[in-house]
């Protein structure tokens, strides 16, 4: 058994895989390390559109998303779409006059 059907076998996971199923939006917390990774890989080969948007908290963890999922799916289309974490930072936290000195 490869850990891909593992994964989908034990309890919790059963109705994310209805829900993958019907193609509705699924919200997975309170998994760490490679196995968010493995969780995601597991996700796109269920999937009929094949589209998944995984959000991470920083531009550490998208690069390692990205490393695990290459190794897991070698053919699978990666992109990682950064944000600059202190302009992240700046948007949220400044007033519309200090953004708008920044842009210009």
């Amino acid at each position: 058994m490869d850990s891909q059907t593992y994964l989908l076998q034990q309890t919790p996971n059963k109705q994310l895989e209805e829900q993958l199923q019907t193609n509705q939006s699924v919200l997975y917390l309170g998994l760490q390390g490679a196995a968010k990774s493995l969780l995601a890989a597991t996700l796109y080969d269920q999937m009929t559109e094949r589209k998944l948007v995984i959000v991470a908290a920083d531009s550490i963890q998208a690069e390692q998303y990205i490393d695990d999922l290459a190794s897991l799916s070698p053919d699978t289309p990666l992109y990682l779409y950064n944000v600059p974490d202190s302009l992240a930072a700046d948007w949220a936290i400044a007033s519309p006059e200090a953004l708008s000195e920044q842009i210009e």
